[in-house]
């Protein structure tokens, strides 16, 4: 099975980031920024066709809206450094077809979503692995019923 990872990027003030940044804070840890993205990752047969899921994702109304979020494909289907994700701790199943909000995504066989994390110092860099980890066990991950995915 192929993975491809995708991001949909609010371009409009993200209240829940600003939330968890504030929480954060709160609780003592050190961080000046946050970002928050939410990913989607899409696992295709080993000879399927990957080409124009980005342009199928754009017509899923209930994960994409044209004038509030910007999607871009991700060269890696995991983490980056000084990122983490939040998913499910269930493993995606594998099925015959896989319908988002309606639209069947061609050649798709599983699919799951995960939120992408970020800290930022005030000079706007990542913050230390520690801090990031920090972060994870007091707000940003429950492990009872999610996993946290670093690089």
């Amino acid at each position: 099975m192929i993975e491809h990872a995708f991001e949909i990027r609010l371009a409009i003030p993200d209240n829940e980031a600003y939330t968890a940044l504030a929480t954060l804070q709160r609780l003592g840890v050190a961080c000046d920024g946050i970002a928050r993205t939410d990913i989607h990752v899409f696992g295709f047969e080993d000879t399927a066709d990957a080409s124009g899921l980005e342009a199928q994702l754009k017509t899923v109304a209930t994960i994409f809206n044209p004038n509030k979020h910007r999607l871009r494909a991700r060269e890696e289907p995991r983490p980056g450094a000084g990122e983490v994700w939040v998913s499910s701790a269930e493993v995606p199943a594998v099925h015959d077809r896989v319908t988002i909000g309606g639209v069947e995504l061609r050649g798709v066989r599983t699919a799951w979503r995960a939120t992408s994390w970020r800290l930022l110092d005030s000079a706007g860099k990542d913050v230390p692995e520690a801090i990031l980890d920090q972060a994870v066990e007091t707000l940003l991950c429950n492990p009872a019923f999610q996993r946290a995915i670093k690089l």
